[in-house]
């Protein structure tokens, strides 16, 4: 299951049925977008919807090797739902455990967090030191400020 699915499930029905989920994620993901862009909105929360709960068997859009127009209209509106609830108050995206996060997942990560630069979002990542071993230098290209804790006491 991808980290993103993940987001979405804890987000807005952690003990639903899938359909009570999915209709959840529709009506919370389309109200970000203004009544004169309600179709936008609504294929946007659909495929949120989508991404929050996959059929089994069926290939994710951000499996590793998804249909590409599928994964750019995820990432889309992903990042257009971000913005427009930036718009309305500041977020802050807590991300932890990445070293267990799945590569499509980071793959996804590193290409939705340079289009919310210009918002006001804090995007907080957290992660062993395993996620540094795996993948060096990840995020590529996106100035980030990193500090390592040492171990709990």
């Amino acid at each position: 299951m991808s980290l993103f699915s993940q987001l979405l499930r804890r987000k807005f029905e952690p003990n639903g049925s899938p359909a009570e989920l999915r209709k959840r994620v529709i009506t919370e993901v389309s109200s970000a977008w203004p009544f004169v862009e309600e179709d936008e909105g609504l294929e946007a929360a659909a495929l949120l919807a989508d991404l929050a709960t996959p059929v089994p068997g069926q290939r994710s859009a951000l499996s590793p090797q998804p249909e590409r127009p599928a994964q750019n209209r995820i990432l889309r509106s992903w990042v257009e739902w971000l913005r427009r609830l930036s718009r309305q108050r500041p977020l802050v995206l807590l991300l932890s455990d990445l070293q267990w996060a799945d590569e499509a997942s980071l793959d996804f990560l590193e290409q939705a967090l340079p289009l919310l630069k210009e918002h006001p979002v804090l995007v907080v990542l957290a992660s062993r030191p395993d996620l540094e071993h795996q993948r060096p230098g990840w995020p590529a290209g996106i100035p980030a400020q990193r500090y390592e804790l040492g171990p709990v006491p």
